[in-house]
């Protein structure tokens, strides 16, 4: 008497070393590596080029586990749940976290870097006369990502009845004096620039601030009551 053949004991292939699998495994690892390069540049001195290769390597690994979790998910009819869905959810869900987690950061090194160079440009041809009694002393750069402009009025000594005089007659010709000069590219990268006076004896006298929101792309400029302090 013939034996009855045997049951299969699961619906899908035993085999686990499909690129599917393969591809859960990247999913769920990538980011978990990234986390620890993360903890790795928090925790040590590390040089500023090794900062550079390991974010950008922990960019790509985030990038690419996108992929590899999708790909992962799409093995599931072939080859079933097990060890395929969780790695792959874990996998994409982590990656699109750490992503949204990255993004704000990485606007903020940007524009810090924007305000470091053009610091760093007006510095290079300061200190310098702009005009017969402004000097144009020294820009620095802030933690905010603008970028402060320290200007000394040479012909000026101001006091408390003069400065709001001050005030109105400078601000609007500073406001046309930004739209035709270099800083104005600045400004339209969403750079915020401010311009801080002193009088002749160092005595500070206003702070006068600009930004995108100041110069519209449609070329409608703002009165000049409407800049930052």
């Amino acid at each position: 008497m013939n034996n009855p053949p045997s049951l299969p004991t699961e619906d899908f292939p035993q085999d686990r070393d499909t690129w599917f699998h393969k591809a859960a495994n990247y999913a769920v690892s990538a980011p978990l590596f990234t986390m620890g390069a993360g903890l790795l540049l928090g925790a040590t001195a590390v040089p500023d080029p090794a900062k550079r290769i390991i974010g950008l390597a922990g960019g790509i690994a985030l990038l690419t586990a996108i992929p590899a979790g999708i790909v992962a998910l799409i093995g599931i009819s072939r080859h079933g749940p097990a060890r395929l869905l969780w790695k792959g959810l874990i996998g994409l869900g982590l990656s699109v976290l750490f992503i949204a987690m990255a993004i704000p950061a990485f606007l903020k090194v940007r524009q810090n870097a924007l305000a470091n160079g053009f610091a760093q440009g007006v510095n290079s041809k300061a200190p310098r006369m702009i005009d017969q009694v402004t000097r144009l002393d020294r820009a620095q750069a802030r933690g905010d990502g603008a970028v402060v402009i320290y200007e000394t009025i040479l012909s000026f000594e101001v006091t408390d009845a003069n400065r709001s005089a001050w005030r109105v007659k400078v601000r609007p010709a500073l406001r046309a004096q930004v739209e035709k000069s270099e800083t104005m590219n600045a400004v339209r990268k969403g750079l915020p620039v401010i311009f801080n006076f002193s009088d002749k004896n160092g005595a500070f006298i206003d702070e006068v601030g600009f930004g995108p929101e100041d110069y519209p792309p449609n070329g409608a400029v703002p009165k000049a009551g409407d800049a930052k302090r």
